[in-house]
């Protein structure tokens, strides 16, 4: 793992991960959020704490320990374990109301600024 060497690809200053084949980068902070909001839904027995940790750190632009980095790495192997207890379906459909949360959230749409629809009797 390239951040465990102390080393990692950043843009603007913020490190950052290649998604997929493309040159399409995510910073590492955003990808973990999405991640640790993914297991804290589906696998609520894990503690997510290590992976919040990290994510705080980067996004504050604090140097990690190789101790933060090896717990958030258990922990992905762990979740990974986890997750194959839950069908294909049900992991997407978790991802997708994550990615759909965090839109939210970047618009600044939430519960506390979306006033519901009333109701006229």
């Amino acid at each position: 793992m390239q951040i465990r060497s102390g080393f990692v690809d950043a843009i603007q200053g913020y490190p950052v991960t290649r998604l997929h084949d493309d040159d399409d980068y995510v910073r590492i902070e955003f990808a973990i959020r999405g991640f640790r909001a993914l297991i804290t839904r589906l696998c609520p027995e894990l503690d997510a704490s290590p992976l919040e940790k990290v994510e705080k750190k980067l996004a504050a632009g604090t140097p990690l320990t190789v101790q933060e980095v090896d717990a958030s790495l258990a922990l992905l192997n762990q979740s990974e374990n986890a997750l194959l207890r839950h069908s294909a379906a049900t992991v997407k459909s978790a991802v997708l109301a994550e990615q759909i949360t965090i839109e939210l959230d970047a618009l600044g749409l939430n519960e506390s600024t979306v006033t519901p629809p009333t109701t006229k009797e």
